[in-house]
C-alpha cells in the first residue's frame, strides 16, 4: 500500500471509530479511546473470536446500511431483534423477540404476532428515549 492509500485507511479507521460514538463517551481523550480498543482486542482474544467476529461484521453492516438508508448508523440493541413464531408446545400460537446477532430469545411470550410486534416497537422506542444522546 503506497503512502497515499494508507493515510486514506488510517483516516478511514478513524472516521469509524468517530461513528461509533467512541470518541464523544470518551470525552475526546486519546488515552482512554486507545484503552477501550485493547480491552476489546484482549476480550475478542479471551473468547471465542470467529463469533465476535462475525457478530461485529454483521452488527457493523447493518450500521452501515442504515447510514446509506438515513439513519444515524448506530445501531442500538433492540434494533436488531424480530419478532418471530416460537416453536409450538401444544399451548397455541406464541410470538416473541428473536436476535440472529445474539441467538436468543427475550423472555417476551405473547399470543399474536400482532401483540409481539407492538412489544417491539414500544421497546425500541423506549430504548431509542433512553440512548438519545448516543443514536
Amino acid at each position: 500500500m503506497d503512502c497515499r492509500g494508507r493515510i486514506r485507511h488510517l483516516v478511514e479507521l478513524g472516521s469509524l471509530v468517530e461513528k461509533s460514538g467512541l470518541v464523544d463517551l470518551a470525552k475526546d481523550d486519546r488515552a482512554t479511546v486507545y484503552g477501550a480498543l485493547l480491552d476489546l482486542v484482549g476480550r475478542a482474544r479471551s473468547v471465542r473470536t470467529i463469533h465476535a467476529l462475525a457478530s461485529w461484521r454483521r452488527r457493523g453492516r447493518r450500521a452501515i446500511d442504515a447510514q446509506a438508508a438515513g439513519s444515524s448508523g448506530r445501531v442500538a440493541g433492540l434494533l436488531g431483534y424480530r419478532v418471530m413464531k416460537r416453536a409450538d408446545d401444544g399451548s397455541g400460537d406464541r410470538w416473541g423477540l428473536w436476535s440472529d446477532e445474539r441467538q436468543h430469545w427475550i423472555d417476551v411470550i405473547h399470543t399474536t404476532e400482532r401483540d409481539a410486534a407492538e412489544m417491539l416497537r414500544r421497546l425500541v422506542e423506549d430504548e431509542r428515549s433512553t440512548f438519545k444522546d448516543f443514536l
